[in-house]
Parts: C-alpha cells; sequence; structure tokens
C-alpha cells in the first residue's frame, strides 16, 4: 500500500514540476514586437508624402511607424522639436498590433493637430 501512495505523489510532484517549468520556459519567449496597421501605414505615407513630409527616426525605427516615441507613453508635447510626431497604442489583438492615434505636423507657424 505505501508503494501505491508514494508512487502517486512522486507522479503528482512530477507533474507540477512539469508544469511549473513549462510556464517559466513559455514566459521566458520573446515577445513579438507590435506592428503598425498596414492600411494606416499607407495612409500615413501617402499623407506625409502630399505634404512634404518624412517620417521622423525618433519615431520610425527601421520602418515601423509605431516605434520610438511613437509608442512611448509620454505627452507628445514632451517632444515639440520632433516634426511630424505620431503618437500610436500598441494594445490591440494581444499587443501585437498598433493603431495611429495621433498626428502633428507643424507648417511655420501654422500647425495641423489631429487625433
Amino acid at each position: 500500500m505505501w508503494r501505491c501512495c508514494s508512487s502517486n505523489r512522486a507522479s503528482g510532484l512530477l507533474v507540477w514540476l512539469v508544469l511549473v517549468c513549462s510556464w517559466q520556459i513559455a514566459a521566458a519567449q520573446p515577445q513579438q514586437a507590435a506592428k503598425t496597421d498596414p492600411t494606416e501605414v499607407a495612409a500615413l505615407n501617402t499623407i506625409l508624402g502630399r505634404w512634404s513630409k518624412k517620417a521622423s527616426s525618433e519615431w520610425n525605427i527601421s520602418g515601423e511607424p509605431c516605434s520610438g516615441v511613437a509608442s512611448d507613453p509620454s505627452n507628445w508635447d514632451n517632444f515639440p522639436n520632433i516634426n511630424p510626431l505620431i503618437k500610436c497604442a500598441c494594445t490591440y489583438y494581444n499587443n501585437t498590433v498598433c493603431h495611429i492615434t495621433k498626428l502633428r505636423c507643424s507648417f511655420g507657424r501654422s500647425a495641423l493637430r489631429g487625433s
């Protein structure tokens, strides 16, 4: 009888150990970086092209518009010298998709803002 119970206890402990290790391995996997919605990227590129503006290297890191300060949660008023500037929310589809939520583009004395 003792052998049966200790075998069940060892099996339960082994199952628990495997589950804990599996959870740790899954948690250690790198998360896929969020990507900007391709339709919004095309629209942004069209708008900036018509205004003869280029994406700032401060927020368009390696071709991904919603990167750098664009995905930074800080207020865009903290970046007055970045023109144009977008802000993004990257919380869609389990943090894998970003949407452009704000666009600021300054043209000398007049500035266009939208959200």
